[in-house]
């Protein structure tokens, strides 16, 4: 009686493997002529984001049994996922070529924070590509000190190759995986919810293809969260000044942590790893580097792919004035999240959600770090956020083509709306019953 059940239980994974299957094809499509690049990344993108729910919708409705085979299978699928596009060309950013910078002038003995690209001190580097591709070659480099040692060390390993970046990004990815695997078993979380960071494709495609920083940066910030559930705040604070240093994002982070610690270690929670932080930049700032004006700048003017930053700015009319409002409704947002009696990850996945629907910057990429949170709390709202924000890429299609930076109101309709009513609604809930509803949510998901 048994063995029928097993075939057929067998026979139902047909369905998953064969849209996993879809989604391998349609990441070699990427290396094909048929249309524009761009327009084959975003329509691939948006394609593969269906195929991924599919997949989801199915394994969280089919019990899996114990097997220690799934999340490795999972690894393993999600690294093939990226292996494929390693040699696919960047596409939607040209950050890497700053990072590729950044690294050659550091190998020449130069501090990275002390002249910005288009500075004649810097003439006798100059290259074809470098730095003349590199964007806003007037300002000096934002990337942490973590970043710029990975940056040296992929020109010291590959030179002026963006091949060597996406190599030392598919380990960290790797690294990723396994960390998210060993925090879901240390937290007693269903392994299966590994596939939902494996197989998502905005990571995959913004590490892969267009070797964004941040895909250095979530391996250490999961490892800061294991290390912190397992009690090792030390080791913890060191992990989250890694996250940091490669990325400031991750600073958001702290408020909560210091609400979930006790005694102390809420003072060090947050002292320890600024303080890391502080001493990798003094080298940099003693050797004559500014490493915070292009910080400034960016934070005060910038705009691209926003939600409520484009009403506020509606309002008052004014961007800076809009950018200082956007940020202290930022600001008070962490702290009220960190004052919930909340369990640690979901503070910090509501943290970086509203960060992400206040900020006047969304970069799809960006939202790699909510891609991260899923594992440890699937939610509805990031689930749409991580799939809808693919439609972003429609911007780059029309800057590249026409050379106008025009983001269409129906794709923000598209893309936001969805979220915010999921957001609405688990919040309202979880806020009414004190979150009953939502950790009978988490089981079934």
């Amino acid at each position: 009686m048994r063995a029928p059940e097993r075939t057929s239980w067998y026979h139902g994974l047909l369905l998953p493997g064969a849209l996993l299957l879809c989604m391998e094809c349609l990441w070699m499509v990427l290396y094909t002529t048929v249309a524009p690049r761009i327009i084959l990344f975003v329509a691939v993108s948006v394609a593969n984001s269906l195929l991924f729910l599919g997949v989801w919708v199915w394994v969280r409705g089919h019990a899996l049994p114990p097997n220690p085979a799934w999340p490795i299978a999972m690894i393993v699928i999600g690294l093939v996922f990226r292996a494929t596009l390693l040699f696919v060309e960047p596409t939607a950013s040209d950050d890497y070529f700053r990072y590729l910078w950044d690294g050659k002038v550091q190998a020449n003995g130069i501090n990275p924070y002390r002249y910005a690209p288009a500075d004649t001190a810097l003439s006798s580097l100059h290259t074809d590509t470098l730095p003349s591709r590199v964007n806003f070659p007037q300002m000096k480099t934002i990337y942490p000190p973590v970043a710029q040692g990975i940056f040296l060390l992929a020109h010291i390993l590959g030179g002026e190759s963006v091949l060597t970046l996406k190599l030392l990004l598919l380990v960290c990815e790797a690294l990723t995986l396994v960390m998210l695997l060993r925090t879901l078993r240390a937290m007693q979380l269903p392994e299966h919810h590994l596939g939902l960071y494996a197989f998502c494709p905005l990571p995959i495609l913004h590490f892969m293809v267009d070797a964004h920083v941040d895909g250095f940066a979530v391996p250490f910030l999961i490892l800061g969260i294991l290390l912190w559930h397992k009690g090792a705040h030390g080791r913890a604070g060191i992990a989250l000044a890694g996250a940091i240093g490669m990325k400031i994002f991750p600073v958001i982070t702290l408020p909560s942590l210091v609400s979930a610690a006790r005694g102390p270690r809420r003072v060090l929670a947050i002292i320890f790893p600024l303080a890391l932080v502080g001493i990798l930049y003094l080298p940099f700032i003693l050797g004559g580097g500014e490493p915070f004006g292009s910080i400034l700048t960016f934070s005060a003017h910038w705009e691209a792919n926003s939600s409520l930053f484009r009403i506020i700015l509606a309002v008052v009319d004014d961007n800076q004035w809009a950018h200082l409002v956007s940020n202290a409704l930022i600001a008070v947002w962490i702290l009220f999240i960190a004052s919930r009696r909340w369990p640690l990850v979901r503070r910090l996945y509501w943290s970086v959600m509203g960060f992400f629907l206040l900020a006047s910057t969304v970069h799809p990429w960006y939202l790699a770090w909510v891609a991260i949170f899923l594992p440890l709390l699937p939610r509805w709202s990031g689930i749409a956020f991580v799939t809808l924000g693919n439609l972003a890429g429609i911007t780059v299609i029309h800057y590249l083509q026409d050379g106008i930076w025009l983001q269409p109101l129906w794709a923000l309709v598209v893309e936001y709306v969805p979220v915010y009513v999921l957001v609405a609604i688990e919040l309202r809930r979880d806020f009414q019953d004190g979150g009953m509803w939502l950790r009978k949510m988490e089981a079934n998901l």
